[in-house]
């Protein structure tokens, strides 16, 4: 966590984002004025899996840190190139696979249990569409804290902007550098 460390001790960092994804969670260095963002891949979904997940993540991360989890995608999506959703599943070892999973909405209410039992201090979403923002925040007991757009959902999605500004849902952008100011230096 040297990394982590320098940027939190000697910059100030504040704010760390991870995902159990990455496999890195056991790098970060946590204090308890830092506050780290991780997510369930969509491997994970599913109300048991999603506990499981949580509770690694959080042992990982070593409970010193305000952890705020989030639901990296609702679902697999295989029109998206890099998505191996089939061969994920078969990747995951025997004692993830034998959970059921699939189902965003069972993951959203493993979030919401651990957010009420205090092992997280935020709950939200990561890469949702419109459809499923307005599913979670109309059917469920607790409203998304946060929800991490791409820059180019947030330029280009402004019916999703509002439905977060309305809603008190704090927006989180990502793919700021690569996706949008990179692409823009290149032109010059």
């Amino acid at each position: 966590p040297a990394a982590t460390r320098t940027a939190v001790v000697e910059y100030g960092v504040r704010l760390l984002d991870t995902d159990a994804a990455s496999r890195n969670e056991q790098l970060i260095f946590t204090s308890g004025d830092v506050t780290v963002v991780t997510k369930v891949w969509y491997t994970r979904v599913g109300f048991n899996r999603t506990r499981l997940s949580d509770v690694d993540s959080l042992r990982a991360l070593g409970g010193e840190s305000i952890v705020v989890g989030l639901i990296h995608w609702p679902r697999c999506r295989s029109e998206i190139e890099w998505m191996r959703c089939e061969e994920e599943e078969v990747e995951l070892g025997e004692r993830v696979r034998n959970l059921p999973g699939g189902d965003w909405r069972g993951c959203w209410r493993a979030l919401e249990d651990l957010y009420e039992e205090g092992l997280l201090e935020g709950i939200g979403g990561s890469n949702f569409e419109k459809s499923d923002l307005l599913e979670l925040v109309g059917t469920n007991g607790i409203t998304p804290h946060l929800i991490q757009l791409n820059l180019w959902t947030f330029l280009f999605d402004p019916d999703l902007v509002r439905l977060c500004q309305t809603r008190s849902i704090h927006i989180q952008l990502y793919n700021v550098m690569n996706g949008g100011v990179i692409p823009l230096l290149d032109r010059l």
